[in-house]
């Protein structure tokens, strides 16, 4: 087995993964992308363009995958020319971090430790979306209700139109919350959308 086979075992090192916390923030943020993406595509595709639900989510699934693309171009770029630094020549290795950064320069940045791990964060990365006409998913039929039906403690019989949505990245795991106007929790007004989305 020649210098560059050995260097390329295993394969996962050139992709992003839980493996260390650089490229879990990586991961993370690239998820985050791709969630984002399908979300909006999803709801704009159901609700505003009154596509069925196959055809949504194919167009869903599209803007995803646009949407993380080129992160993981840049990922597999850059840990290429650092596994394989020492096979490599100087300007082939500078451009091969050139053309990562030039892809996706946040990823690089999480991957070389500029962002920090992440483990140092106070709480999950939060994320809050306006619908008008409500939120609809497609593993439960029908517009979700107000979250506030769900807590145990505190609940209520609330049929206001749950018109925000409320992502949380909890690294390993989302949770996803619908809430009306009302009863949209304080901690995440200020970061809601000044206008529909």
């Amino acid at each position: 087995m020649s210098d560059l086979e050995l260097a390329i075992e295993p394969i996962a090192q050139f992709t992003l993964n839980h493996d260390d916390p650089y490229s879990r923030l990586a991961l993370d943020r690239v998820m985050g992308a791709a969630l984002d993406a399908y979300d909006i595509r999803h709801h704009a595709a159901r609700h505003h363009e009154e596509q069925d639900e196959r055809t949504a989510h194919q167009e869903a699934l599209y803007a995803a995958l646009a949407a993380v693309g080129r992160a993981y171009a840049a990922s597999a770029l850059h840990q290429a020319a650092a596994v394989l630094i020492d096979v490599l020549d100087e300007e082939t290795f500078m451009a091969l971090g050139d053309t990562a950064a030039a892809l996706d320069l946040n990823v690089v940045e999480d991957l070389n430790g500029a962002n920090g791990t992440g483990e140092d964060d106070e709480g999950p990365e939060v994320r809050v979306f306006h619908g008008a006409d409500g939120w609809v998913f497609s593993f439960e039929p029908g517009t979700q209700p107000c979250t506030i039906n769900r807590i145990p403690e505190g609940r209520q019989d609330c049929t206001d139109a749950a018109v925000w949505k409320v992502v949380e990245n909890h690294g390993m795991h989302l949770t996803i919350g619908t809430w009306c106007d009302g009863h949209l929790p304080d901690e995440h007004r200020h970061l809601a959308p000044r206008s529909d989305s």
